[in-house]
């Protein structure tokens, strides 16, 4: 008995390249989506010459750079302040008990806010803190300390008050304390009150310029490309013939000190050349368009 043969179904067949043809232009059209807002987030920059520093930032407790300290000359029968008022010079502080029995006034002979006063954490005098003249105390890691010499400018920022201020590195500790693995020191910094709101006790940032360099070509540190154990940057040439691989239109380059946000390009003859930064999503984009 013979078997029939089974003819295909041109239908079915119809129908499975269709489905392939319309699986293949949505593919493409996807492709072509991807590629147009990729291109579209790319930013252009143009490379010219500035200047960058190194930093480095530590925070703090703002407080006065001038301090007064009064030691009361008899047994102290009543404090009449506390910590945080203002007085002036002349103003009543307390009474002691002198040599001679006498109940007598103990006076402030200088102008200030009230920093502490005897009896508060085993103290035995008043203190009076210039609240003028102002100092922060931040610490520094072992692997920056050397960077940080007195006399050197810094800038104080404070998050309260959303300002910025001059301030210059007034001194170094050479005594290291113990923090976890490392080492830190204590570096001072000092700054006008100038006529800012300022409170003693604020706390606050300080940013140390340990290296600058002027007058230097530098670039977004995002532009670099590193292939091969070097690094380049990409021309915006590219974006004329986006069919050519990316590695055409690289110009190789060598970098010197960053900030972060920038970095200096020691050699590779790029000023004044327009460079893109594809954006950071654009990961699958970079690896298909490059080689």
């Amino acid at each position: 008995m013979l078997k029939k043969k089974i003819k295909p179904n041109k239908k079915i067949w119809a129908i499975i390249i269709m489905v392939v043809v319309v699986f293949v232009l949505l593919g493409t059209l996807i492709g072509n989506n991807m590629q147009r807002a990729t291109l579209k987030d790319i930013e252009h920059h143009l490379v010219q010459r500035g200047d960058l520093s190194l930093t480095v930032i530590g925070s703090g407790k703002i407080k006065s750079s001038n301090i007064e300290r009064l030691m009361p000359t008899g047994n102290l029968s009543e404090v009449n302040v506390r910590v945080g008022d203002r007085v002036k010079n002349g103003d009543v502080l307390g009474t002691i008990i002198n040599q001679s029995n006498k109940i007598v006034n103990f006076f402030a002979t200088y102008d200030g806010i009230i920093s502490e006063v005897p009896g508060i954490s085993h103290s035995t005098y008043f203190e009076i803190s210039n609240p003028n003249d102002l100092q922060m105390e931040i610490q520094v890691t072992e692997k920056d300390i050397h960077k940080i010499k007195e006399n050197i400018n810094a800038i104080i920022y404070i998050d309260a008050l959303d300002i910025e201020l001059e301030g210059v590195v007034s001194r170094v500790s050479l005594m290291g304390q113990d923090i976890g693995d490392l080492s830190v020191y204590d570096v001072t910094i000092k700054f006008e009150k100038s006529d800012h709101n300022i409170y003693l006790g604020m706390t606050g940032s300080a940013r140390i310029a340990v290296d600058t360099k002027e007058d230097i070509v530098k670039i977004p540190l995002d532009a670099l490309i590193e292939k091969n154990n070097k690094r380049y940057i990409l021309n915006s040439n590219w974006l004329d013939n986006i069919n050519r691989p990316q590695s055409d239109y690289y110009v190789e380059v060598k970098t010197g000190i960053s900030d972060g946000n920038y970095v200096e390009i020691i050699e590779g003859n790029i000023e004044n050349m327009e460079i893109i930064i594809l954006p950071p999503s654009s990961d699958d984009f970079r690896m298909m368009m490059r080689d």
